[in-house]
């Protein structure tokens, strides 16, 4: 899904993956891992790309449609580690004032007795 939709802006600027790969600093390996599935974006690459396209970084990802509006959750009724991380990732994208604090305070608490 990452990759064909990372494909799809880079023919939008005419431009290959390859290249804009390099124009961020990585390796064509990168490229190549992504294309096979071995291995996603982490989080600060995603950030860099989405900054790169000027676009959300849940679009990468096909959450989210053209026009902003978050997409079905295939994972609705699942209880997979995926799923877990589709539905934090939702609420993080479409949380806004009280529900943001309220999410952000939640993970300080759980960094916090991490450490």
């Amino acid at each position: 899904m990452f990759y064909d939709t990372f494909v799809k802006l880079c023919e939008e600027k005419r431009l290959t993956p390859t290249e804009v790969i390099k124009d961020l600093g990585m390796s064509s390996a990168t490229v190549t891992r992504w294309k096979q599935g071995t291995s996603s974006p982490n989080m600060n690459t995603l950030y860099m790309i989405s900054d790169y396209f000027q676009v959300p970084v849940c679009l990468l990802f096909g959450m989210m449609d053209a026009q902003g509006q978050i997409k079905y959750c295939p994972f609705q009724n699942d209880n997979t580690d995926m799923a877990k991380r589709h539905a934090i990732f939702e609420m993080l994208v479409t949380a806004e004032g009280e529900d943001l604090d309220k999410i952000y305070r939640i993970s300080q608490i759980i960094l916090e007795t991490e450490n």
